[in-house]
C-alpha cells in the first residue's frame, strides 16, 4: 500500500510540473505577445497635428513610449536570456532606444554606453553589430561623418566574415553600403553625390538596385541647370503645367501619406510656404501614393493648400518613373524660370529660398 502512495505521490508531483511549466510558457508567449502588440502600435502611430508644435508634441510623446516599452523589452531579455525570441527582441530593443534617445539626455548616454559595450564584445552576433552600426550611421546629420562610419562598417563587416567558419550562418549577413552611400548621396552637394553614385556604378552590377538607382541620380543632377518642362493631372483631374508658374520659385515635393519622412517634412513645407509665399514662392505636391481617397482625405484633414499630382500607379507612374525618383522625400527647387536649381533633402531650402527669392525679382 506504502509502495501505491508513493507511486501516485510522484506522479502527482510530475504532473504538478508539468503543469506548472505549461502555464509559465503560456504566461511568457502572453508576455511577449502584449510586448510585440505595444511595439506594433507604437511604429503605426501617426500624428493628428501636422502644425511643427503638433509634430513636436507628436514626437516627444512617442519618444517617451519607446523609452517605457524599451524597459520592458530589456526585463525581457534579462528573463530570457536563452528564450527563442531573444534575437527579435534584442532588435526591438535597440530601435525602441534609439527613438526614446532622440529626446532624452539621459536615454541618450544608456543607448551610447550600451553600444560600446556590445561593441567591445569580440563575441557579439554579427547581425547586432551590424544593427548597432546602422543605427550610429541614421543619427548623424553630417555627410562626411556619415560617409566614414558607412566605409568603416563595411570594413568591419567583410573583416568578420571573413574569419568565420564556411558553415556559420552569420556569413550569410551582409551590409549594404552601396545603399547607404546612395542615401548620402540624396543628401549631398551635387559634387558630391556625383562622386558617390560614380563610385556605386563603377562597383556594383548593373542587376544592383543601388547601380540602377545611382544612375538615375546621375540623370536627375545632370538636370540641375536645365529647364524642367512638366505636366500632370491633380486630385480634380485639373492639369498642373509648370509653364504656368512662370516668374514663380516653385518647390516639387515628392511624397506620400504612407512614407513617415515625407509626412515629419510637411510641416516645413508649409512654414516655408505660408513666409515666401507672398513673394512669389509655390508649392506643387509629386504625391505618390495610389489611393485617391487617402491623399484627398490626407489633404483635407491637414489642409494641405497646393495642387497635389496624383496616379494610381504611385512610385510606378509614368512621369514619376521618367523622373528617376527611386526614393521619398525628395525636394526640387525649380527657379522663375522653370530651371532646376536643385535636388535633395529639405535642410537648408529656407536660407537657399531666401538667397532665391532676393536675385531673382520677378519681372515688372
Amino acid at each position: 500500500m506504502r509502495k501505491c502512495h508513493c507511486i501516485a505521490a510522484i506522479a502527482l508531483i510530475l504532473v504538478s510540473h508539468f503543469s506548472f511549466a505549461v502555464i509559465a510558457q503560456e504566461a511568457d508567449e502572453q508576455r511577449w505577445l502584449e510586448l510585440t502588440s505595444a511595439f506594433s502600435a507604437l511604429r503605426e502611430a501617426r500624428p493628428i497635428d501636422l502644425t511643427e508644435g503638433g509634430l513636436s508634441r507628436f514626437m516627444q510623446e512617442q519618444s517617451q513610449r519607446a523609452g517605457l516599452l524599451a524597459d520592458k523589452f530589456h526585463d525581457y531579455l534579462k528573463d530570457q536570456p536563452e528564450g527563442e525570441n531573444v534575437d527579435e527582441a534584442w532588435e526591438a530593443w535597440m530601435d525602441l532606444l534609439n527613438c526614446a534617445a532622440e529626446s532624452s539626455v539621459e536615454r541618450k548616454k544608456e543607448l551610447d554606453d550600451a553600444e560600446w559595450e556590445y561593441l567591445a564584445d569580440p563575441h557579439l552576433k554579427l547581425q547586432q553589430r551590424i544593427t548597432i552600426r546602422i543605427n550610429q550611421i541614421y543619427r548623424t546629420s553630417d555627410n562626411q561623418e556619415a560617409e566614414r562610419l558607412i566605409r568603416q562598417t563595411r570594413a568591419e563587416v567583410d573583416g568578420i566574415r571573413k574569419n568565420l567558419p564556411e558553415d556559420s550562418t552569420e556569413r550569410g549577413f551582409g551590409f549594404p553600403h552601396d545603399l547607404f552611400l546612395l542615401n548620402v548621396a540624396r543628401n549631398s552637394n551635387r559634387k558630391n553625390a556625383l562622386r558617390l553614385c560614380q563610385e556605386i556604378i563603377d562597383t556594383t552590377k548593373t542587376e544592383n538596385p543601388a547601380h540602377t538607382q545611382a544612375t538615375q541620380l546621375i540623370s536627375q543632377l545632370h538636370g540641375i541647370g536645365k529647364k524642367l518642362e512638366l505636366r500632370t493631372f491633380d486630385l480634380d483631374g485639373k492639369t498642373i503645367d509648370l509653364d504656368e508658374y512662370r516668374g514663380k520659385v516653385v518647390l516639387l515635393e515628392f511624397w506620400a501619406t504612407w512614407c513617415p519622412p515625407c509626412v515629419a517634412g510637411i510641416p516645413k513645407v508649409k512654414a516655408l510656404h505660408e513666409k515666401y509665399g507672398p513673394s512669389g514662392f509655390e508649392v506643387i505636391g509629386m504625391c505618390c501614393d495610389m489611393d485617391l481617397k487617402t491623399v484627398r482625405q490626407f489633404s483635407e484633414q491637414h489642409k494641405l493648400t497646393w495642387p497635389q499630382h496624383f496616379h494610381e500607379l504611385g512610385m510606378e507612374s509614368p512621369l514619376i518613373q521618367s523622373l528617376g525618383i527611386t526614393a521619398l522625400p525628395s525636394y526640387w527647387l525649380i527657379d522663375r524660370s522653370g530651371v532646376v536649381l536643385g535636388i535633395g533633402g529639405i535642410d537648408g531650402l529656407d536660407e537657399k529660398l531666401k538667397r532665391v527669392l532676393a536675385e531673382q525679382q520677378p519681372a515688372p
